[in-house]
């Protein structure tokens, strides 16, 4: 049965979709206010970012002498762990700033504690969610690619379905279907928007960064990419190449991810007050069935494909090294009769004269 949702009458806003600037002033002025509050969610994953650097290199600095003693077993399952961890615990972070968005947006303020026990709450069905929409985009994406990536914009609101309205499953990727019809060129140019003013700030930033690091050390632009130096805990490289990944990620998850949670949230809020509310059983039925049809022939077609790519490359594999083997015994024997000819001719007797 499917949770909160009534039919309701509510009226429909009218209100034209604000553009792009629009957006990213609403965004600015949101964390502005509420920053204290969203830093916190995001230093759990540099915390967590910062003790993998810690650990790695501890991992890679064996090298050559890489064995399977007592130690390095425990290295490698302390570092399976901790990966495993950082990656529920980014899956988590990013819907404790949804609902932080969506609760701070109403004025709701909500412990850090209380984001990440609702984010953990919620796991398996926003897990669920996240297979269907793989499944279903990749059901798509057989036919040419492109169909696949108009439907992932038809799904980028399905989280903020999950969170706000309790949707949970296919009525997920319904509702987002639903909300983005008939915006789809409105939703896609404010998307495209964000992504183009974001990465012209990031190009700004990073070429400051390391002009400013050239200045004061011609060298650390070279030694800053190397892979030695960055994991040997020792050098000063290694130390200020992990410093400054620690900020780039204080940056992207403590500033630039809450504003662009924020920024989506306030297209869903839009398109959302744009509507009426959603009747699942007649506003969902037909995308609902697409959605089931595409995800089984996901399952279906994707391990075919599979099989049939991996059937082609290992017989065109068994037939070159077939032909590499008649070429290297005809070039054998070849080399044979060569060698064998002169041999042949000297063992003749020189005519009498």
């Amino acid at each position: 049965m499917e949770p909160n949702t009534p039919i309701s009458t509510t009226q429909v806003s009218t209100k034209t979709m604000p553009g792009v600037f629009n957006l990213i002033n609403q965004s600015i002025s949101f964390y502005k206010k509420y920053y204290k509050n969203l830093i916190p969610i995001g230093l759990v994953l540099v915390v967590i970012y910062f003790l993998q650097q810690i650990i790695m290199p501890s991992f890679d600095s064996k090298g050559s002498n890489f064995d399977l003693s007592s130690s390095t077993w425990l290295m490698i399952i302390l570092f399976i762990i901790i990966s495993i961890v950082a990656g529920i615990f980014k899956f988590v972070s990013y819907y404790a700033f949804t609902k932080a968005t969506i609760e701070y947006d109403s004025s709701r303020l909500i412990s850090l504690k209380e984001l990440y026990k609702f984010g953990f709450k919620i796991f398996w069905p926003a897990v669920w969610i996240y297979i269907l929409s793989t499944m279903v985009i990749l059901g798509a994406s057989v036919f040419l690619i492109i169909p696949g990536i108009v439907l992932s914009l038809y799904l980028v609101f399905s989280a903020f379905s999950l969170v706000d309205e309790n949707r949970r499953g296919l009525h997920a990727l319904c509702a987002s279907f639903y909300y983005i019809k008939d915006n789809f060129w409105k939703v896609l140019w404010r998307l495209l928007g964000l992504a183009l003013v974001m990465f012209a700030i990031s190009l700004v930033i990073l070429g400051i960064v390391f002009v400013v690091m050239y200045i004061s050390d011609p060298t650390f632009f070279s030694d800053f990419f190397s892979k030695k130096a960055q994991m040997t805990t020792g050098s000063t490289t290694g130390f200020w190449s992990i410093l400054l990944s620690s900020v780039f990620y204080f940056i992207f998850y403590c500033i630039y991810f809450p504003v662009v949670t924020f920024y989506s949230y306030a297209i869903y809020k839009h398109l959302k007050s744009s509507k009426p509310v959603p009747n699942p059983e007649v506003d969902f039925k037909k995308s609902r069935s697409w959605f089931k049809g595409l995800s089984i022939f996901a399952v279906v077609i994707i391990p075919i494909l599979f099989i049939s790519f991996g059937a082609y490359f290992t017989f065109s594999a068994v037939s070159k090294y077939k032909d590499t083997q008649v070429k290297y015994q005809n070039g054998a024997l070849n080399i044979e009769n060569t060698v064998q000819v002169p041999l042949d001719s000297q063992s003749q007797p020189e005519p009498l004269r």
